[in-house]
């Protein structure tokens, strides 16, 4: 029998972090409008060849909503079949199946979610930037006018806000990918013939999610790290208000995941481990634990 108070719970924290994370969209948007709109000169960027106002538009407000509408609705589908593909592939000796999951819709597993988002995104910003001309997403005014350390262009509010909306859809892309996997229930296993060996199961998720946390933990630890390093030589104190700024983006980019986390969750799931047996629950006497 379903849990009602349970199911009731994640509704309402559903609907209220939607309501939060509209109200933050809303003045986002109004921020990032005013901030384009009140250019003196509305100078054409040279990334996509836009005026300011269209540039940030188009990268920072439609780009995310339409970039991860794709990552949870469609990406998926097509990117989670080839990895399992690949996965079968690689490892021959290992059988899949599926468990039956309890899902657990509250706010730890939501903010967990949102804040692995943003540490990809960073992690992300971190490997991309250094292999790109970051002067492309300055107005030519800004460059020639001088007031910025070319050292410190990347972390730059208005350089570090739409990079970070450039690169949220692929971030929720991969997560996305690893969650579809995770909340089916997929696992894989090896049992051994031989007495002396020990049998294998564990989540297929499990990897591909570390590989990512790897990656996206120590590549965002060192960018931060970089940022403060090239900070403290310009000694510049409005460069570490800036700084300020680029940790509230932080905040930003989990608040731009809620929606998606929350459409992720109304997914069916079933497509992922078509055909597949579920797996019996393990007890203690399975393990044969001696002392």
């Amino acid at each position: 029998m379903p849990d009602t108070t349970h199911e009731s719970r994640s509704s309402t924290l559903k609907r209220n972090l939607m309501v939060i994370s509209s109200i933050v969209f809303i003045a986002f948007l109004v921020f990032m409008l005013v901030m384009a709109i009140t250019e003196e000169e509305n100078e054409i960027v040279p990334l996509l060849n836009l005026s300011q106002t269209l540039h940030i538009i188009l990268l920072t407000i439609i780009w995310p909503v339409i970039g991860g509408t794709l990552a949870v609705l469609v990406f998926p589908r097509l990117l989670v079949p080839l990895i399992l593909r690949l996965k079968r592939i690689s490892n021959k000796k290992y059988s899949d199946c599926v468990i039956q999951l309890e899902h657990s819709f509250n706010l730890k597993f939501v903010l967990k979610r949102a804040f692995g988002v943003f540490l990809l995104v960073m992690g992300l910003e971190s490997a991309i930037l250094p292999m790109i001309d970051i002067t492309i997403l300055y107005r030519p005014s800004q460059l020639t006018e001088g007031g910025i350390v070319e050292e410190l262009l990347p972390y730059n509010p208005q350089a570090f806000i739409v990079t970070a909306a450039i690169l949220f859809p692929l971030a929720l892309i991969l997560w996305m990918v690893v969650w579809n996997i995770q909340d089916s229930g997929l696992m894989h296993y090896h049992l051994s013939t031989e007495s002396t060996k020990y049998q294998e199961i564990e989540p297929v998720f499990f990897r591909i999610s570390g590989y990512i946390r790897g990656f996206s933990g120590i590549s965002a630890f060192f960018f931060y790290l970089n940022a403060i390093y090239q900070i403290a030589l310009a000694e510049i104190l409005t460069e570490w208000l800036n700084f300020v700024w680029i940790l509230l983006v932080s905040v930003i980019v989990m608040v731009w995941s809620l929606p998606f986390i929350i459409m992720h969750s109304y997914l069916k799931l079933g497509w992922v481990t078509k055909d597949l047996k579920i797996m019996g629950r393990l007890t203690v006497e399975d393990l044969k634990l001696t002392s």
